[in-house]
């Protein structure tokens, strides 16, 4: 059976799971529309400042080629330099994302970089 979580027992238990040494789990928020998971992305962002990389994969850009791989080479250097968080909104809109972001996850892992994931 599964609990429904309000907007702020959500926000604390990820805030908590942030906390937590990096890399550690991949933490994928889902729900209906219209229930603030791109407002909690938002505001994880605005704490992290410049640690933080928000990304809105519903934007124009993102379908461009080759913006994933930018995205992700600029995540790496931002993770190499000290704990930082990957916070990817709308995920589903990227071609082949589950792939892709396996990918990227499997590289912080072997490289034991300071990233946290919120999908």
């Amino acid at each position: 059976m599964q609990t429904t979580v309000g907007y702020y027992g959500t926000r604390d238990r990820l805030m908590e799971r942030l906390k937590e040494p990096a890399p550690g789990r991949v933490q994928m928020l889902t729900g209906p529309r219209q229930v603030g998971k791109t407002t909690l992305l938002l505001e994880i962002a605005r704490q992290w400042g410049d640690s933080a990389i928000y990304l809105a994969l519903d934007s124009p850009e993102a379908a461009l080629p080759g913006w994933w791989e930018i995205q992700v080479r600029r995540v790496i250097q931002i993770a190499q330099a000290g704990k930082a968080v990957l916070l990817l909104d709308e995920v589903q809109y990227l071609p082949n994302w589950s792939r892709l972001v396996k990918s990227a996850i499997d590289q912080v892992f072997r490289e034991r970089l300071p990233l946290h994931i919120v999908i």
